[in-house]
């Protein structure tokens, strides 16, 4: 039983090769010095990715990645950053969803379309929230996704789904998502799902006004 909690206390241990933490430490040094240019230290820590091998390391370099990107203003260099931390398995359950949101917005920003919608469905999978983020929220997000790319039929597509799947489940259906529902079908001409909507709100939302602007 010792030798049990013993290796597993050796498997959970982390794991650092002497070269990568050799390397590492000096430019974690500089990131940290007072008055320290992250853009200037860009290259110093983008040559360490060779020597990340074990999860734990990757992690590490991730996170090293991912603030240096911060410090220098380099979108792109936060999402490598992002990935590296998610792809090493290694960030704790409770921070998993926050990060995969965050490699959400950053692809998005760089108009990595498919490749936000990938880490924006993780973090829903994940049931991430916060105290001003709700799954539908994060539900809402990935319609607009597919709005700003111009590919409305699928949004549209998306939030009916999730407006069937809590039906189904009887759950209220949150009623922006028909307010934008309504609101792209009829901007597009795209019909029948305008009605599809504008039924739906007024059946959930029968004391509401607005439907009616």
């Amino acid at each position: 039983q010792k030798k049990k909690k013993k290796d597993e206390a050796e498997a959970a241990k982390p794991a650092y090769s002497k070269a990568f933490v050799d390397a590492y430490q000096p430019v974690d040094a500089a990131l940290k010095a007072p008055g320290a240019d992250a853009a200037a230290l860009k290259p110093q820590v983008l040559a360490l990715l060779p020597l990340a091998v074990s999860p734990d390391e990757q992690q590490a370099l991730g996170g090293m990645i991912f603030n240096t990107g911060i410090g220098a203003k380099d979108p792109a260099m936060q999402l490598q950053g992002a990935e590296m931390m998610i792809a090493s398995g290694k960030i704790a359950p409770a921070e998993a969803g926050r990060f995969n949101l965050v490699a959400f917005q950053l692809a998005s920003g760089l108009q990595q379309h498919d490749k936000a919608r990938n880490y924006l469905q993780r973090a829903i999978d994940l049931g991430y929230t916060a105290p001003n983020v709700t799954i539908d929220d994060l539900r809402m997000n990935m319609a607009e996704s597919y709005f700003s790319e111009g590919r409305q039929p699928e949004g549209l597509a998306y939030l009916s789904d999730q407006i069937a799947k809590q039906k189904a489940a009887g759950q209220p259906v949150d009623v922006r998502w028909y307010r934008r529902g309504v609101a792209i079908a009829y901007t597009n001409e795209i019909v029948p799902q305008v009605y599809d909507f504008v039924a739906g709100w007024v059946t959930d939302y029968p004391s509401t006004e607005s439907w009616r602007d």
